[in-house]
C-alpha cells in the first residue's frame, strides 16, 4: 500500500516568528517605515491626480458655460445660422429634420446637461480627495490597490448622485 502525501514546511529562507513590518512593541521596522512611505506616496499621488482632474473639469465647466451664454446671445436663428449656415425653418428642416426653435432648444439642453455632468464629475473628484485625505495608512495590511479603489469608489459615488437626479437624459 503506497500512501502519497504532500507536506509544506515554509519557504526557503523563511524564519519563524520574524516580523517584517512591526516590532513586538508595535513600532515600525525599517522595512515597515519604507512600506508606509510608499503607501503614503501612492495616496498623495492619487490626491494630486484628483485635484488635477477637478481643475481640468472646472475649466471645462467654464468653457461650456461660455458656449451656452454665447448660444443664448445668438438666439434660435443666430445659432442655426452658426451651425448650418441657414436661419429659416425650411432650410433647417431639410438639413436637420427640425425647426429652428427645436434645434435651438436641443442645443441649449445639450450644453446644460454637459455642464451638469461636469459639475457631478467635480463633486466626484472632491469626494475622492476627501476620502483619500481622511484615509489613515497606519495599518500596513492596506495595499496600493486598496487605496486606489477607495478613492475611485468615492469619486463614482459623486457621479452616481447626478445620475439619480437626472435619470431621463
Amino acid at each position: 500500500m503506497n500512501e502519497t502525501y504532500l507536506t509544506h514546511h515554509g519557504i526557503k529562507g523563511m524564519r519563524w516568528g520574524v516580523r517584517r513590518y512591526r516590532n513586538k512593541d508595535g513600532s515600525l521596522t525599517p522595512a515597515g517605515k519604507k512600506r508606509l512611505k510608499k503607501l503614503e506616496d501612492v495616496r498623495d499621488r492619487e490626491i494630486e491626480l484628483a485635484r488635477r482632474r477637478r481643475d481640468s473639469e472646472e475649466q471645462s465647466i467654464k468653457k461650456k458655460t461660455e458656449d451656452l451664454e454665447y448660444a443664448k446671445r445668438l438666439g434660435p436663428k443666430g445659432l442655426a445660422k452658426q451651425i448650418y449656415g441657414h436661419d429659416t425653418d425650411e432650410d433647417i428642416m431639410g438639413m436637420a429634420g427640425m425647426t429652428v426653435q427645436e434645434l435651438y432648444d436641443g442645443e441649449i439642453q445639450y450644453w446644460q446637461h454637459g455642464i451638469g455632468v461636469s459639475k457631478a464629475r467635480v463633486r466626484g473628484f472632491i469626494e475622492q480627495e476627501k476620502a483619500l485625505t481622511n484615509m489613515k495608512i497606519d495599518d500596513l495590511s492596506v495595499s496600493k490597490k486598496d487605496i486606489i479603489a477607495k478613492g475611485r469608489r468615492a469619486m463614482v459615488s459623486g457621479w452616481d448622485d447626478y445620475d439619480r437626479e437626472n435619470p431621463d437624459y
